[in-house]
């Protein structure tokens, strides 16, 4: 039965994260045809209102999966959510990618399968296991080391805040996930709603921060990593779950990959948005 619900939870899991980044895809595909327009149209913004759609679901289907299964095997299983925004960028809007990005892939499907595989026994959560004082220590301890990298980033013109930003927005989806779990505790559910919706606004506002002060490519690989790092390991000392050793070496491939996949991807975008903005400088400049 234990086997069951694994898989279940495994299967809704995978789900959640594809219909997650599906929908950025699709949201970004509306953007950028009303952008094309230069006007709002009906149809244009009903891709945009799909692809919104399609970005709330998962809060719910998240939840589903972690009455299943735990979060150090859920977590880890958002690397996969990229791989469908990779594959409806390829098709949908023509993006082209480069072997950097393709073994990025291959490192998120490893490591999402050697994070699920190799995990140990599952067990339901009780009471006994839940330690609230560790949430409250490990949540205050990473936002205060938060903030004081933000801050001592002034020194450098805020040139790491994307970085720190998204850091900040991971540990808030990490703890929105660990709130979730929380809810599955006999007697703690109304407790976990309250946390996971508070959690989910701070994700979306911290999230938003960071995309007004800098590159998604700064925000997105920083956010993803914490998101599924800390709430692996947070888990582990606030719920007593456990982590085996090769789950660990799949969470670091799981990184590494989203780190090939964003970053190199991003410089691409920014190289040819660079171009196109000389481009339409130079234009400006003749016309003059």
């Amino acid at each position: 039965m234990a086997g069951n619900n694994l898989l279940i939870g495994i299967l809704i899991g995978i789900l959640s994260y594809c219909c997650l980044y599906l929908g950025k895809g699709i949201q970004k595909l509306g953007v950028d045809r009303i952008k094309a327009r230069g006007s709002l149209k009906r149809k244009e913004s009903g891709i945009w209102i799909t692809g919104t759609v399609l970005t709330i679901i998962p809060v719910f289907l998240q939840w589903a999966a972690l009455v299943f299964a735990p979060i150090n095997i859920i977590a880890p299983l958002e690397g996969l959510g990229l791989i469908v925004l990779a594959a409806f960028s390829y098709f949908a809007l023509r993006e082209r990618f480069s072997g950097i990005e393709y073994a990025g892939i291959v490192l998120i499907i490893a490591g999402t399968f050697a994070t699920s595989f190799f995990a140990g026994p599952l067990s339901d959560i009780t009471l006994s296991q839940f330690r609230p004082l560790y949430f409250v220590y490990i949540f205050s301890g990473l936002v205060l080391i938060e903030l004081l990298l933000f801050f001592l980033s002034k020194r450098s013109g805020f040139g790491y805040a994307g970085i720190i930003l998204g850091l900040a927005a991971g540990t808030m989806m990490a703890f929105q996930s660990i709130s979730k779990r929380i809810s599955v505790i006999p007697g703690h559910f109304i407790w976990g709603m309250v946390l996971t919706f508070t959690f989910a606004i701070l994700t979306l506002a911290v999230t938003q921060l960071g995309f007004a002060r800098a590159r998604a490519g700064q925000v997105v690989p920083s956010f993803t990593s914490a998101s599924i790092v800390v709430a692996s390991v947070s888990s582990t000392f606030i719920l007593g779950e456990t982590i085996e050793v090769l789950q660990y070496m799949g969470m670091g491939m799981i990184i590494l990959g989203v780190v090939l996949l964003t970053v190199f991807s991003s410089r691409v975008t920014d190289s040819m948005e660079t171009g196109q903005k000389a481009s339409k400088q130079t234009g400006d400049d003749n016309a003059c």
